[in-house]
């Protein structure tokens, strides 16, 4: 990876799940390196809406987590 490169983390919170992804710039697109997704406890979100933001803020944690540990990076 170039100093240029820069790695971007994406999450989508989503109402029953949190996806996650991290890619690399490349030419016109992009490489993904790793993607991880967690559904949420029951009635976190509901109906695009946090219900419960504890429990979306740690399955948003497990994500990123996730993220780091396949991909070797720090965000």
């Amino acid at each position: 990876m170039s100093a240029t490169e820069k790695p971007l983390l994406v999450l989508d919170i989503g109402t029953r799940k949190v996806a996650g992804l991290v890619a690399l710039p490349q030419g016109r697109g992009l490489r993904v390196l790793a993607a991880s997704l967690v559904e949420h406890p029951d009635r976190a979100m509901l109906d695009g809406q946090v219900h419960t933001i504890e429990a979306v803020a740690e399955v948003v944690r497990q994500v990123k987590q996730n993220l780091e540990k396949t991909t070797g990076l720090k965000f």
